[in-house]
């Protein structure tokens, strides 16, 4: 929870929240607030608010072998941009959950050029399998 004061700011911290893993998995959609005047205020969070939308797939080096690898994640969603950076174990990966929306992905392997992947358009409850991907060798 948090400390909110009026009723659009208590729509945009459960928005915020819903971004949230923790949160994204919730039950329920209907959030409710009691504002400091005392004023009760119910909110009904929209499916496509929710984390539920993931990117599957395998990164290959360039000698067809699974590396170990670091992804760059830029989601944009109605003007609200996040950017993160992880590492992923070598072989399949599930990325997720993410706020449905657009997402630009950069995976890094050592001694490799940059994998680019722009942009996805992420849906509500699916998942993106973008196959096996091939990085090519740096030179």
């Amino acid at each position: 929870g948090g400390p909110v004061a009026t009723q659009d700011g208590a729509k945009s911290f459960v928005k915020q929240l819903c971004r949230n893993k923790k949160f994204a998995k919730a039950t329920h959609n209907t959030w409710a607030v009691i504002l400091p005047d005392g004023t009760p205020v119910e909110i009904h969070v929209r499916d496509e608010d929710l984390a539920t939308a993931f990117v599957a797939g395998a990164v290959l080096a360039s000698d067809g072998m699974p590396r170990r690898s670091v992804v760059t994640v830029r989601l944009r969603t109605e003007g609200d941009s996040q950017q993160s950076s992880l590492a992923i174990a070598a072989g399949p990966f599930r990325l997720g959950p993410f706020v449905p929306g657009e997402l630009r992905l950069q995976f890094s392997i050592q001694d490799h050029n940059p994998l680019s992947i722009d942009p996805l358009t992420l849906t509500a409850g699916a998942t993106h399998d973008l196959g096996t991907l091939r990085a090519v060798a740096a030179r």
